[in-house]
């Protein structure tokens, strides 16, 4: 089956193909893509995620395509162990490797990091973008005034995220029993959807929050843009973390941001420039953080500081620029 997608508003297309696998190892799909590289002469292959990685890489093989790289997008205690290992013994078939962020390339170069181990010289790091002129027009255009009861609210807490174990949405939740005690109307939103959402009301209700904390849920793209104009500040509790593009996201929109300081969140968050950076698992400096960038009035001087450091360092043009010097290294060597 075949059929054209748009990739962006300019008219750039792209084939999107399946093969129609019964299961992640069927050997029929498996051959079906193997000859679909070979008859159209692919160039270069590029994978994203372990899965698709070991698959890619061992039909590149067999097809015969000449360059293949991979891009990791989290950190390796994300996947199972046999998906994990899969991608690390296949990983020599590799032409470059990729990481979002340093964080996830130490990881999974760690000799620590149980299978994972050894070090290679062909591994980069590039971080991923989004379109910030674009975003931060979005934000200032959305209407929050739709949001319910939006208006009664002062601070706004925002945090967007899958609702997952990694997240730790808990150490929010009880960042906010002391958030209220210094601003006794501010109020935090959950946007995102996942497993936990219904412990997340759970927990919210047994800690008598319900007053100062909303789970959205799925909400569309117009109505995400609302809840980041609403917002004053964005926190995110992360015990983990590939790079957290909803990080760029918020710096984009000028939030002060409050996250946890652990690898691919520290690359993008600068520490007492954009933000304030606290120990994971520690709901207590979570609200001294916000009650501080509250007290202080660093709202506006952080918001600014993140909405340059997103322009400048996690441009789209600066991610096609290192893409398309990393594929003319590929073709000199």
């Amino acid at each position: 089956m075949e059929e054209v997608i748009e990739i962006n508003p300019k008219d750039v297309k792209a084939r999107l193909i399946s093969f129609n696998e019964k299961h992640k190892f069927d050997p029929v799909a498996f051959f079906q893509f193997s000859n679909f590289l070979r008859k159209e002469n692919i160039d270069i292959l590029h994978l994203h995620l372990p899965y698709s990685q070991t698959i890619g890489r061992l039909a590149a093989k067999i097809s015969g395509t000449e360059y293949v790289i991979s891009t990791h997008h989290n950190m390796p205690q994300s996947h199972h162990p046999i998906t994990r290992y899969s991608e690390f013994i296949t990983r020599r078939l590799d032409n470059f490797t990729i990481t979002v962020s340093h964080g996830i390339r130490e990881a999974n170069l760690s000799s620590n990091n149980n299978c994972l181990s050894g070090r290679d010289t062909n591994w980069y790091t590039i971080y991923n973008t989004i379109d910030a002129a674009e975003f931060s027009q979005r934000v200032d255009e959305a209407d929050a005034s739709k949001i319910e009861s939006a208006s009664e609210y002062n601070p706004v807490l925002l945090n967007v995220s899958r609702y997952v174990e990694q997240k730790s949405h808990t150490d929010l939740i009880l960042a906010m029993k002391y958030i209220i005690d210094e601003f006794p109307d501010a109020h935090l939103y959950f946007v995102g959807r996942g497993p936990l959402e219904q412990q997340l009301r759970n927990e919210i209700n047994q800690q008598r929050l319900d007053d100062h904390i909303t789970v959205t849920g799925y909400v569309t793209q117009e109505q995400l843009f609302r809840y980041y104009s609403l917002a004053d500040l964005f926190v995110l509790s992360s015990i983990r973390e590939g790079f957290g593009i909803v990080l760029i996201e918020a710096m984009t929109a000028k939030l002060p941001i409050v996250a946890t300081d652990i690898p691919g969140v520290n690359e993008v968050v600068n520490d007492g420039v954009t933000g304030k950076l606290v120990d994971k698992n520690t709901p207590k400096q979570i609200a001294d953080a916000v009650q501080t960038i509250q007290k202080e009035g660093l709202e506006e001087e952080y918001g600014v500081n993140g909405y340059t450091r997103a322009l400048n360092k996690f441009s789209v043009e600066n991610s096609v620029f290192e893409y398309k010097s990393l594929y003319r290294k590929m073709y000199d060597n």
